[in-house]
């Protein structure tokens, strides 16, 4: 019946727009960082093309030196169909990049990748 829809309805709005409760904090963070969105499309085009993480590191990494530059991060995200800045990719390798030296490796987009499985999106 309507009423109880629209009831249900006002009801879920009201919960969308509340601030998130201590419960759901960090699970809004991890919902709402950029580079965990990027992150899901790079898993996304592993599962497309069915590679692992280090074959398509394999497949942007120029000079075979196991790592990627941040132009072959960027080259490697667009390859996914994401519709980001350079800029907006540039903040997330730095947030991928854990220790600085301005490339990343096998073992920092698969610790930046743990929360994506956080998720809840397969």
């Amino acid at each position: 019946n309507k009423i109880a829809i629209d009831i249900r309805f006002e009801k879920l709005k009201k919960s969308f727009f509340m601030n998130p409760s201590p419960e759901t904090a960090e699970r809004e963070r991890i919902l709402s960082s950029l580079t965990n969105i990027v992150l899901l499309y790079v898993q996304a085009k592993l599962q497309e093309d069915q590679l692992i993480l280090s074959e398509i590191i394999q497949k942007f990494d120029a000079g075979n030196k196991n790592y990627l530059t941040y132009d072959e991060f960027v080259s490697m995200v667009r390859s996914t169909g994401t519709k980001l800045t350079k800029a907006q990719i540039y903040g997330c390798i730095r947030s991928i990049d854990a220790d600085n030296d301005g490339t990343i490796d096998v073992s920092e987009i698969e610790n930046a990748m743990k929360e994506t499985a956080l998720m809840g999106v397969e």
